[in-house]
């Protein structure tokens, strides 16, 4: 029984991996109205070692920026710079009966719900779960002096079982949410 409530705690965390709030920061002080033509730049170690999703995720943070009013141009005649990366790491979290359930959902703003009122004498066992994590990191450098102008990141939620497609889907949709969040061109 214990292993149920394992595995319930592990698909509740794939579940809301792709609900991660999206981080960014930019240079308070670059006027980003000057800004108008991009082009994508190779960053070293990306961390996306399938060519089939790195092309995805190029084609799709230039479209987003297409659609924000940006021109994408070769390397030579751009404004700026974008440069993704993708980093995986391992997160452990401990799952004690005071948590094992309802942080995990409050963390998310789900709420409480009676349903996870588990009160079983088996749950006082604390348990330390391991889990891998995927961050999109999106990068904005000014094309002449190479200064970080912004940056946005959150986590994918890419889960290992997922076929490729659904992978490049998933990845997309968060440079899309990210860049939401990038000025748009007036």
């Amino acid at each position: 029984m214990n292993r149920i409530y394992l595995i319930i705690f592990v698909l509740s965390l794939y579940c809301f991996a792709g609900c991660e709030s999206i981080i960014t920061e930019y240079d308070t002080t670059a006027d980003y109205n000057k800004y108008r033509a991009f082009s994508v730049i190779e960053e070293e170690n990306d961390g996306i070692d399938n060519e089939f999703i790195k092309y995805q995720l190029i084609s799709a943070v230039e479209q987003k920026l297409q659609s924000m009013g940006y021109i994408k141009t070769g390397a030579d005649k751009s404004d700026y710079h974008v440069g993704l990366k993708v980093r995986m790491r391992k997160e452990t979290q401990s799952a004690t009966p005071e948590n094992r359930y309802l942080n995990i959902i409050d963390r998310h703003g789900s709420g409480y719900d009676s349903v996870w009122n588990f009160s079983d004498e088996r749950l006082n066992i604390t348990e330390s779960i391991t889990y891998q994590t995927e961050n999109l990191y999106i990068k904005v450098y000014d094309a002449k002096t190479k200064k970080l102008l912004w940056r946005g990141y959150s986590q994918t939620g890419i889960a290992d079982d997922m076929s490729m497609e659904r992978k490049a889907v998933t990845i997309c949709d968060t440079a899309g949410v990210i860049l939401d969040n990038f000025p748009k061109r007036k």
